[in-house]
């Protein structure tokens, strides 16, 4: 909560700002969580999937850029990877990519380098 505000309360209007490229950056904290738990690691990939589809939705024009950082990419990109197929496989949609962080770099040299490749 922020003064009297409480900000999950607050209803967003996509349609006031539609933006061109959407970074997603999750997963460091589930690996601690999935480990080498098969069972969770797919509930991960699952989750991740159907979260892609509801930005898609709200995002109908923006490139998406999934990416997983150094703290447990090892372990969880293939499942964010996986979930990234599974949602082109059955959407279609080819404006949606993944990008593995193997090291701390800049985040807006990363960005410049996928959207090139984009």
């Amino acid at each position: 909560m922020y003064g009297n505000m409480k900000p999950n309360l607050i209803e967003w209007d996509f349609e006031q700002f539609e933006p061109d490229y959407i970074v997603i950056n999750l997963g460091t904290n589930d690996y601690s969580y999935c480990q080498d738990n098969i069972e969770r690691s797919m509930a991960y990939q699952h989750q991740y999937s159907a979260f892609i589809k509801e930005v898609r939705q709200r995002n109908p024009k923006a490139k998406i850029i999934c990416a997983l950082g150094i703290m447990g990419g090892d372990v969880l990109f293939q499942y964010m990877e996986a979930a990234v197929m599974d949602y082109q496989s059955v959407s279609g949609d080819d404006n949606i990519t993944t990008y593995r962080l193997m090291f701390r770099a800049n985040l807006m040299a990363m960005v410049l380098i996928i959207i090139h490749q984009l």
